[in-house]
This record gives C-alpha cells, structure tokens and sequence, in this order.
C-alpha cells in the first residue's frame, strides 16, 4: 500500500480515537485545578497557575470554563466521581462496603478536605460551588439507585428509600472523620453496611408480619362476630 492510501486511514484513525488530545487536555487541567485548591484554596486559585502546572495555554482554558466557578466546579464533579465510583460486585454488601472504603480514603485525603473546605467557603465566589455540593449528593443518589435495584432484584434488600439509605450510609462516615481520632478503616465500613443492612431488612420483615397479621380474621371471633359484640347480646342475669 504507498503512502497516499494510508494518509486518509491515518486521519480516520485519529478521529475515530475515544477522547483523544481534547481529553487529555480536561484531565491536566481538572487535574491541575484540584492540587492547587488543596495548596491555595479557592481563594487562591489562579488561571495561570492552572495554565502553568497543567501545561494547557490560558486562552484555551479560559474559552472552556470562563469562570474559576466553572473551573472548580467541573474539577470537584470529576474528582469525587473517580475518587468513589458506585461498583458492581454481584453483593450489595461488597459494593456498600466497598462504596463507603473509598468514601473514607476521599475524605480523610488532603485533596478531599481541600474539596469539603471549597464546598464549604463563605467567598463571594465560591458560593455557586456550594450548591455543587448538593449536585454531587443528587447525583450519588440516583447512582445509589441503580447498586439498590440490582439488589432488589436479587432478593437481597427490600423496596425502599433510596436517599435514606444512603444518608444512613454515608453520614456517619463524615462524622466520624469530621470529629476526628482514628481513622475510618474497611472494618469500620462493614461493620456499619452490616448494621444498617441488618436494620433495613428487620423493619422490612416487621412491616411484613404486620401487614400479615392485620389481614388475617381475628381469631376471637365467633362466626364473625366480636368478643364486644357477643357480651353486648348476652341476656343479663337477674339479680
């Protein structure tokens, strides 16, 4: 084959190319954009520190995210994402225990704490990144929902609330590391999955039984009626 054949194959190849230059240049910069807010902060983030350590011109950066809220906020989404994404292990224990390691190593990390701060700032400008908090619980929610119904499907949880349980789930993995002391190991994460999977299911069996229980005729009945009812037609004794 000479060389004019393999020049147009040689184009489609590269277009054909998942990601490709355009990828990589949003993971430098993401990238880049989450080492410097674990060392300046939001405050300090500037686009040419970003440009800089990324190896990415300015001008390119600035015509795909025009603001440093912009910038963060894409950087925070890709960051929590790849740092605790939802598995499929085929048991809905091992991808809890699983979900909550990871939760754990996140936020016990100094870019996760660096990511909590800037969530948590008071500037001016970091405030519409503050409701990206909120974004990613929604979005670990819906995710959640997904790891529940192949559960369900499997027979190993109930029909439930999903949001509940996965606030069940995660929020003492915050407080604890919030709080400080010892860290959060994998023994922590399967002791409280264990838990909080034994309690889902205990209310689910409760709820059945009672459900169980209210239909069934009660047994006291005569032919139908009520003990009340059989007293109130049984003739007094004269005194």
């Amino acid at each position: 084959m000479d060389e004019a054949s393999t020049k147009p194959q040689a184009k489609q190849d590269r277009r054909a190319r998942p990601g490709g230059r355009s990828q990589r240049v949003r993971e430098q910069v993401l990238e880049a954009t989450i080492a410097l807010i674990v060392d300046n902060g939001f405050e300090g983030l500037r686009f040419e520190d970003v440009a800089r350590d990324s190896g990415v011109h300015k001008t390119t950066i600035y015509r795909r995210w025009p603001t440093r809220t912009d910038l963060v906020r894409d950087a925070i989404t890709e960051f929590t994402m790849q740092a605790v994404p939802m598995p499929d292990t085929g048991s809905v224990r091992d991808d809890f225990v699983q979900i909550l390691t990871s939760l754990a190593t996140l936020l016990q990390s100094d870019a996760g704490q660096a990511v909590v701060r800037t969530a948590q700032s008071s500037h001016e400008e970091a405030r519409d990144v503050a409701e990206l908090g909120r974004e990613i619980w929604r979005s670990r929610v819906a995710a959640a929902e997904t790891v529940v119904q192949r559960a369900i499907e499997r027979g190993e949880l109930p029909p439930g609330d999903v949001e509940l349980l996965y606030e069940q789930l995660c929020g003492p993995v915050h407080f604890r590391i919030a709080r400080g002391g010892r860290r959060f190991t994998r023994g922590d994460a399967e002791r409280h999955v264990d838990l909080v999977l034994a309690g889902v299911r205990a209310l689910a069996e409760a709820s059945t039984t009672k459900k169980a229980i209210a239909g069934r005729p009660n047994a006291a009945k005569p032919d139908g009626i009520s003990r009340s009812e059989t007293a109130a037609k049984r003739p007094r004794r004269a005194r």
